[in-house]
């Protein structure tokens, strides 16, 4: 569990391992209200936390079209300048709202009591009925404790455990929260990602980059929140992708369309044989989302929400030449020359660290740094997209709903090129 080290980070394996096992527990006064949660039916207004990044603004016009009234708790200095950059956030992903039933609070998760005065804060717990929970600090080169206040241990961990106590006070609200495939690390004997929250006795053994530390602590104290009554439904997201439907895709933000895009400029893709990653359109998680947590019978628990394909570097490949465009693999050292050779026109320039090779378990040659940030990356073996039984179970229609990889790509690709 050797943490991305950086100044600000405990140089003691042990120190670490304590502060993560602390920061796993909820306060030992926490209990739950008087009155039970509400059945998905019975809801009426949920609050969305995290409502202008890239799940979030989905989230807000989802649930908004299905007749729900969103509160979306957003850090801001006043109202006016909130409202325009959430109505230009949804401009720019092309989305549209119920505009009566979007309402906007000015807070944040991170502060003690959402960062909203005693009198807003209590009347806001008697009024929801569930949590979206999006917000999330999502920088993969970061040390866990990195930052003070905006690093992703105050941001992650300490914002999902003030969202906590916000469930359990007054009527008990469930939660509904984002995850990652990262927050998990063990695997069953058929190499299927453990679909459950960690154990008592799980302590992140292996886990090295900041930000999937900082999601498992978040998965150990939603464990901790169900133990004391609060329904938690929690969703692990594969890599999500722009909006299918207009292929959308925030260029800066997204790791695997940055590689594309930059493999596309040099005409080459690495010959490296890790194992792909599975994508999914954000608009195809959050409808699969939705019909989960909104339906009564549905289990609660964990989701490893995956595409039934990863996304290799053959499928890249095949897709860009779709579009004319010849390229061709080559050694990782010649096509790390390439990438990086004119940093001011690469879109991965910020992620060059994670290009530096190091030694990671399991493989005999030097790998990129990324490859051995999680424990689960490097081992061949591992099956991160075959969809689970339990997610076939509660939702049967869910084949119907995703959309094969190659055609994800493909539609991204179209949107980018029509408009270059």
């Amino acid at each position: 569990m050797n943490n991305l080290m950086n100044d600000s980070e405990p140089k003691s394996l042990a120190t670490l391992t304590h502060l993560l096992i602390e920061d796993s527990k909820l306060p030992p006064a926490m209990v739950i209200g008087d009155i039970k949660p509400f059945k998905p039916s019975q809801w009426r207004k949920i609050l969305l936390t995290g409502a202008s990044g890239h799940m979030g603004i989905h989230f807000l016009s989802d649930l908004t079209h299905r007749g729900f009234d969103v509160y979306c708790l957003v850090r801001g200095e006043n109202y006016i300048e909130v409202e325009k950059r959430m109505k230009k956030i949804l401009r720019k992903y092309e989305l549209t709202v119920t505009s009566e039933r979007f309402h906007l609070i000015l807070g944040d998760v991170s502060k003690e009591r959402l960062g909203l005065v005693e009198t807003e804060y209590e009347a806001l717990t008697m009024e929801i009925d569930s949590i979206v929970h999006c917000a999330a600090r999502t920088n993969h080169m970061e040390g866990y404790v990195e930052g003070g206040d905006g690093s992703l241990r105050v941001q992650n961990v300490f914002g999902l455990r003030n969202i906590i106590q916000f469930a359990a006070d007054y009527r008990t609200k469930p939660i509904i929260h984002a995850s990652s495939l990262l927050a998990g690390n063990q695997l069953t004997s058929s190499g299927h990602l453990i679909e459950e929250f960690p154990t008592i006795d799980n302590i992140g053994d292996d886990i090295k980059s900041g930000y999937s530390l900082s999601k498992f602590v978040c998965e150990k104290l939603l464990a901790a929140a169900t133990e004391i009554g609060i329904p938690v439904t929690a969703f692990r997201y594969s890599a999500i992708w722009g909006n299918s439907v207009t292929g959308h895709m925030p260029l800066n933000k997204n790791h695997g369309w940055s590689l594309l895009l930059s493999c596309i400029r040099v005409k080459m893709f690495p010959e490296w044989g890790y194992n792909g990653i599975p994508i999914m359109p954000v608009d195809v998680a959050i409808k699969i989302s939705t019909q989960i947590f909104l339906n009564d019978d549905a289990e609660t628990g964990v989701y490893n929400l995956t595409n039934k394909e990863e996304a290799t570097e053959q499928i890249f490949y095949d897709v860009v030449q779709e579009f004319g465009i010849e390229t061709k693999f080559v050694p990782y050292d010649e096509w790390k020359s390439a990438i990086f050779e004119n940093v001011d026109e690469n879109l991965l320039a910020p992620l060059l660290f994670l290009y530096e090779e190091t030694e990671v378990e399991g493989r005999d040659v030097p790998a990129p740094r990324f490859i051995g940030l999680h424990p689960l990356v490097a081992i061949e073996s591992v099956k991160f997209a075959e969809l689970s039984e339990k997610l076939k179970r509660n939702l049967p229609t869910v084949e119907s709903i995703l959309i094969p990889t190659t055609e994800v790509i493909r539609r991204h690709l179209a949107r980018y090129f029509n408009q270059s």
